[in-house]
């Protein structure tokens, strides 16, 4: 007997069938009632604590979209609106610089304050009281801060009279050779002074758990977020020491070396009058916007703890919950989804039917016989049914997606293209139907 595989096109939409049927429940189950349940495990009003003055500070910097499109600029939008792409240049009057001027030097001027006073609430219990937020609170802004700086800096060598390594390569300075031999080392120079702020900074979060550890900061977002954002840097975070004089002035050293570099950059000489303006160079542009970013965190860093605890559970419950949902719904249905339902096609056990065909054709069983056995002979187990549809298909979906949802996307593109050649070939399986010794045909050749 010919078997009539399914094609590719009909295995294609059942699956998408499916798996929007499994995404929809998923996704009312998460709004009713897991929202609810995840925003209580996080906080007690989680929606006007967190949420919603969160969601503020972000429409304030980013803006606002409607259902219909419009948005109303925040001030990322304001900034970037007076950055010439073309010229790479950024044009101020006079409020305007006045204005992100005062971003810039708020930045440094909170990096600082944040630094002294951590290592402040190390031994001194009464400030460490009165503080109106946490260290792990305090030192996720500074971290930030010499984090945008390092960005900043290694995109613009420079040498000591500011001058861009690019700009003297290109009007002839510097020859190439020359060119590379001091970019390389001026990159090395920020690199290693910047792995020595980053160890000073470790040092400061382990010094104050130490010292208080029913505050918890080695296990806050923002711990996590220092080790995470320099998993590059290869910095062994297992190695501490006291936080020190000496670790300070590590710290001191390189935020000191940015904000002296940077304020050169953006400091004009010119008289500004009310009808007279300044253009700043592309540097200047990544200073201003860096410490405009500088500034939304420090608004947020009170709700990020929460938020990103809201968000990372968030994510699991999705994740969990839909494996869980299409386990069920692909066993409790035998590997007949409707998606196959509505497609006609079947998934059924990869069987030798040649017997019962020889016997058929002997006269020993009859035609509603035949279709008995050959019935029986195909059914799957519910278990190796959520095996191939839910297991093999999108578990390891669910496994690279705790860890990165853009390489889960990938992964599941790559699978997908190879199942849709594999089932085009003459076996017409793919490599789930060979592992659970399954195939898809067609209704009616069942």
């Amino acid at each position: 007997m010919r078997t009539n595989y399914a094609r590719a096109g009909r295995r294609a939409l059942s699956s998408f069938i499916d798996l929007f049927i499994v995404l929809i429940t998923t996704a009312l189950l998460y709004f009713f009632p897991f929202t609810m349940i995840i925003g209580r495990i996080v906080d007690k009003d989680y929606k006007n604590n967190i949420k919603k003055p969160y969601d503020a500070i972000t429409e304030k910097y980013s803006g606002k979209t409607n259902l219909f499109g419009n948005s109303d600029q925040g001030i990322y939008a304001t900034f970037e609106a007076l950055f010439d792409s073309n010229t790479k240049t950024i044009t101020l009057n006079k409020e305007q610089y006045n204005l992100y001027t005062a971003y810039r030097d708020d930045a440094y001027t909170n990096a600082n304050k944040y630094i002294n006073s951590a290592q402040e609430r190390i031994t001194n219990d009464s400030k460490d009281e009165m503080a109106g937020r946490s260290v792990a609170e305090d030192l996720y802004v500074f971290g930030s801060y010499a984090y945008y700086a390092y960005q900043v800096l290694l995109k613009y060598p420079h040498n000591g009279e500011n001058a861009l390594y690019t700009s003297l390569k290109n009007n002839g300075t510097l020859s190439d050779d020359e060119y590379k031999t001091l970019v390389d080392q001026y990159n090395e120079d920020i690199n290693n002074s910047y792995k020595e702020l980053i160890v000073a900074l470790n040092d400061l979060y382990v010094s104050y758990a130490t010292a208080r550890p029913d505050a918890k900061t080695l296990n806050t977002i923002s711990y996590s977020t220092l080790k995470d954002n320099h998993k590059g840097l290869k910095i062994d975070f297992t190695q501490t020491n006291e936080f020190n004089d000496e670790s300070k002035a590590k710290i001191t050293s390189f935020i000191d070396k940015y904000y002296n570099w940077a304020r050169a950059i953006t400091t004009t000489t010119q008289s500004l009058e009310d009808d007279k303006t300044v253009s700043f160079s592309e540097e200047a542009h990544d200073i201003f916007y860096y410490s405009i970013g500088c500034s939304e965190v420090n608004e947020k860093t009170i709700y990020i703890e929460k938020y990103s605890k809201h968000a990372n559970i968030s994510v699991a419950y999705l994740l969990i919950a839909f494996t869980v949902i299409f386990v069920g719904y692909t066993a409790g249905m035998n590997g007949y989804t409707l998606g196959r339902r509505v497609c006609r096609i079947r998934l059924v056990r990869k069987a030798d039917l040649s017997q019962i065909e020889e016997r058929y054709e002997a006269g020993e069983i009859d035609d509603e016989e035949r279709r008995v056995l050959i019935k029986k002979a195909r059914k799957t187990n519910p278990l190796v049914a959520a095996a191939h549809d839910s297991a093999l298909k999108y578990f390891y979906f669910v496994v690279i997606g705790l860890y990165s949802l853009v390489i889960a996307a990938i992964v599941f593109v790559v699978v997908s293209i190879v199942d849709v050649v594999m089932i085009s070939i003459k076996s017409h399986r793919t490599i789930r139907d060979f592992i659970t010794l399954t195939e898809v045909i067609e209704v009616n050749t069942i």
